[in-house]
């Protein structure tokens, strides 16, 4: 019976620790870029303020920081590929853009996040998670155009390093999956990624059919991101510690065996 008790509390030591390490990476937290983009000083150094410019944003549980940056095209047809493009402050309305194409200062509505004049490479925003995560919402701060739109796609990279620069909407699909294709009129946030696709890039573009599919309108969707959300809960599969956290679990193991010889010995 003895034997038994211990080999239970073993297993619940066990599971507990396995369960707050796989899910300590992946705490819920949220990334608001009007908060981000309200201090130059989160701008990084990098051509700030033009084509190519970057902004760092930590989450709201104080970690876990993510590098945005954004892409467009340089013609109205798209025929050199995504671009480096300007990922605009917009106050309280979040991150806007301005494409090459639609150059710097472009007023509204294409200083958002759009496809006009082309779903072939569509504005996108690309964000770098230091901690892989998996997205629960996205917050959209601004819609504009005529009729009023705001449809978006969203993708997760699977693999190390994404190449954007050259890439189209047709072909940039290698090692990206396509989480959704989101269909909106209004502000606010939207519940996403229902599968529980975890990763540390993450793609958020004006719609486009050429990813992958999809039905919505392609050249009139005009938006601005506000924030983005990562889910509370581990996604099945991702409950994998680090080795130096097995080590750290495996000695905690070791004192329960070195207890249980103390008790039988007594």
């Amino acid at each position: 019976m003895k034997k038994m008790c211990w080999i239970q509390t073993a297993k619940l030591v066990a599971s507990a620790a396995l369960i707050t390490l796989g899910g300590s990476a992946l705490a819920a937290s949220t990334w608001n870029f009007s908060t981000c983009n309200g201090t130059a000083a989160n701008q990084n150094a990098a051509n700030s303020g033009t084509f190519g410019n970057s902004w760092s944003c930590s989450g709201s549980n104080g970690t876990n920081k993510v590098t945005a940056s954004a892409w467009g095209g340089a013609d109205a047809t798209g025929s050199t590929g995504f671009q480096t493009a300007y990922l605009s402050p917009q106050g309280g309305s979040g991150f806007g853009l301005a494409s090459k194409y639609e150059g710097l200062g472009v007023p509204a509505p294409n200083h958002s996040i759009d496809n006009s004049p082309t779903s072939v490479t569509p504005d996108l925003v690309l964000l770098k998670f230091d901690t892989a995560v998996a997205l629960g919402s996205v917050n959209i701060g601004w819609v504009g155009g005529s009729p009023v739109d705001a449809d978006f796609t969203l993708m997760a990279y699977k693999g190390a390093t994404p190449t954007i620069l050259g890439k189209n909407a047709t072909n940039l699909n290698a090692g990206w999956a396509l989480v959704e294709n989101s269909s909106g009129t209004g502000t606010g946030a939207r519940t996403v990624n229902a599968g529980d696709v975890v990763s540390s890039w993450w793609l958020i573009s004006a719609y486009s059919s050429s990813y992958g599919g999809g039905s919505l309108d392609a050249v009139n969707d005009y938006f601005k991101l506000l924030a983005v959300s990562s889910k509370d809960t581990v996604p099945p599969g991702s409950k994998v510690p680090e080795p130096g956290s097995l080590a750290l679990l495996g000695v905690g193991l070791l004192g329960l065996m070195g207890a249980r010889r103390k008790t039988k010995a007594a």
